[in-house]
């Protein structure tokens, strides 16, 4: 578990590692890992996002072929799906009343509440929820949806997800700052990944949001103040809490659907990344 952890943190620097080591067969093992993550519903534990943006933080850095990426990844993502789709197929319904060791059952309960709120679209919108996106094939197998609905949701979402992830990494990974901070980059990346499911626990079991609310407007006020009083010397040191509370503000913000607290923590984050981008920050 160490190393796995270990792996997902440093991810760039494994990555590195392994196409020096293997070169082209990094393409294959690339693959692999996508298959299993995605069509495999023992592995669900595996890096998705954060593998993308690190292959495509290679890619951007001239260690790997942009288009032969993401055409193999997408390759693997499509066919772990209908591997896992047709073994869901093959078990039926009778699977939520098996016990089966190495099935979590609340994952797959989880997956079929999803499918019973979102439908189709779940498919798409799996794609980016760790855990979900490997039991969402298997589940819409077992009889939430027919196949020829799910393939064309299935190359929807994976088209979207695995450029999405490749061209960021592409773009933005070899930039000093993110280089610098990649491990914080990779957990903002699963952070961010896991937001949604967060979110639901927790509206489905609060009853009153006006305090979410409320603190979701006072912590994007403090960032947004926080921004500019940065810029004075004597309180550099607010810059470290900028993004972090702008952050927190977007999440109790969406937790009570708050509008306003979601656009001032939305101009918060964009504004602390520009700053970023300019060297005004102190990551």
């Amino acid at each position: 578990m160490n190393s796995l952890i270990d792996f997902i943190l440093h991810i760039d620097k494994h990555l590195f590692e392994i196409v020096q080591q293997y070169q082209s067969w990094t393409y294959g093992i690339l693959f692999l890992i996508v298959f299993a993550e995605t069509g495999l519903i023992v592995t669900p534990f595996l890096p998705g996002d954060s593998l993308l943006f690190a292959a495509g933080t290679l890619a951007g850095a001239g260690q790997l072929n942009p288009v032969v990426l993401i055409g193999l990844l997408f390759i693997a993502a499509f066919m772990g799906d209908q591997t896992n789709y047709f073994v869901g197929n093959y078990f039926g319904p009778k699977v939520f009343d098996m016990n089966i060791r190495f099935l979590k059952k609340e994952y797959l309960m989880q997956t079929h509440e999803f499918y019973e709120k979102h439908g189709g679209k779940t498919v798409i919108i799996a794609r980016f929820m760790p855990i979900i996106r490997t039991f969402a094939p298997f589940v819409a197998g077992v009889g939430s949806m027919t196949y020829k609905k799910f393939i064309t949701f299935s190359i929807l979402g994976n088209l979207l997800w695995i450029n999405l992830f490749v061209w960021l990494g592409f773009l933005f990974g070899n930039l000093d700052f993110v280089k610098k901070n990649f491990s914080l980059f990779t957990l903002g990346i699963i952070g961010l990944s896991l937001l949604p499911m967060v979110i639901g626990v927790i509206r489905s079991k609060v009853t009153n949001f006006s305090i979410f609310r409320t603190l979701g407007l006072v912590f994007g006020l403090f960032s947004l103040f926080g921004l500019f009083l940065g810029m004075i010397p004597l309180f550099g040191w607010v810059n470290w809490l900028n993004i972090p509370f702008a952050i927190l503000s977007l999440i109790l913000s969406l937790i009570s659907n708050s509008k306003g607290g979601i656009i001032l923590s939305v101009i918060s984050i964009l504004l602390g990344v520009f700053r970023l981008f300019l060297g005004g920050g102190i990551l």
